[in-house]
């Protein structure tokens, strides 16, 4: 449409981040001036989720299926285009947090700037990003204004769309462009995750349990009061899928094995809501790696799986990613997932900023992942 402001809502799993790539290469094609990579900015507010886009736009470019239709020169561009973090892409100015090299008088170059995981944004850094956009550039904003929000002060992205919605019922000129995808693509069909998702969201208690009851297709609810009481019966199958991983990294120097051990690994997660307790991350991470063999201090055998706690450009990781201690003629080292590129990358347990163990993980840590089980 003719709106140059753009948002882009809906669940987890309904293909926001493939539409906008869509969205992306229909505005290069349909620009009148050829555009470069440097005229793109694809940005999100975490190294985790500038990583993932990277990821999506060469799963997307892959995909015949869905980018067929994408003429050769505009794959090429988006093929070069680097997803970044927002501070990235406004640039820090001289060490300082809150000023940036792009603002309201030095404006950004990019003619199509989007915004990835936007409910995670807080008001600030957004007023500081929406002023370095220049008013000639398209903008599109993308997240889900019911995921969790920003751990600092404001819900941006659900004000946006309320205060953007209102707008276009009252049929206001200045026309924000808001689209809200409801399928998901992510569960079976005849999955009962969705609408249990949807009652939960909709505050809807009697229904809530109504579908936990069901106990229909993908929804395992076991009724106890203390989880802790009945560990295996909570994580038992995640405990037979970290046995598999622990064997695939205890093979010295085999990057095939690691490769499918840090896959398995990522399959099957147990999500917490708090730190403590019963209910969590602590007593379930040390009740897995008692289950494995390990000791709750252990740092070096191999099968452990590590959390990043805080981004390190000096070795290219950022807060959230997820490793795999493996055994190498080194002696163990932590496994990442290589982004872009098809090799692991290796990095001794010296060089690592801070982890901790991750068999187990909050649900805040885990935005943007997917899991089978």
């Amino acid at each position: 449409g003719s709106s140059r402001f753009m948002i882009l809502t809906g669940g987890p799993g309904t293909g926001k981040t493939t539409m906008t790539i869509t969205a992306i290469a229909i505005m290069m094609m349909l620009s009148n001036t050829a555009l470069e990579a440097s005229d793109i900015a694809l940005c999100a507010p975490t190294g985790k989720a500038a990583a993932r886009l990277k990821e999506a736009v060469s799963d997307f470019l892959d995909d015949e299926r869905r980018s067929s239709w994408v003429s050769p020169p505009v794959r090429k561009v988006l093929a070069n285009v680097t997803p970044t973090t927002i501070h990235r892409l406004l640039g820090r100015s001289r060490g300082e947090s809150t000023r940036f090299l792009y603002n309201l008088k030095s404006k950004l170059r990019q003619s199509i700037v989007a915004v990835d995981e936007a409910s995670m944004i807080s008001s600030q850094l957004m007023a500081r990003l929406l002023e370095a956009v220049p008013d000639t550039s398209r903008l599109l904003i993308v997240g889900d204004p019911g995921q969790l929000e920003s751990v600092e002060a404001g819900s941006v992205l659900d004000q946006l769309v309320k205060g953007s919605l209102a707008e276009q019922s009252s049929k206001s000129p200045r026309g924000v462009a808001v689209f809200t995808l409801k399928k998901v693509w992510r569960t079976g069909k005849g999955s009962a995750i969705p609408p249990l998702a949807e009652a939960i969201r909709e505050q809807k208690d009697s229904k809530v349990m109504e579908w936990l009851a069901k106990r229909e297709a993908g929804v395992e609810w076991i009724d106890v009061e203390d989880p802790s009481v009945h560990p295996g019966d909570v994580a038992g199958d995640v405990v037979e899928v970290l046995r598999r991983v622990m064997e695939l990294a205890r093979v010295e120097s085999d990057e095939s094995a690691h490769t499918e051990a840090l896959e398995l690994a990522s399959s099957a997660k147990v999500l917490c809501g708090p730190h403590e307790g019963g209910r969590g991350v602590r007593f379930w991470n040390e009740w897995i790696a008692g289950q494995l063999g390990l000791s709750a201090n252990d740092r070096v055998s191999p099968g452990r799986l590590v959390l990043v706690g805080q981004n390190s450009p000096r070795v290219g990781l950022s807060n959230g990613d997820i490793g795999l201690v493996v055994a190498t003629s080194q002696g163990p080292q932590v496994a990442f997932p290589a982004t872009g590129g098809s090799t692991l990358r290796y990095l001794p347990l010296s060089s690592l900023p801070p982890v901790q163990t991750c068999f187990a993980m909050t649900v805040h840590k885990s935005q943007g992942s997917e899991f089978d089980k």
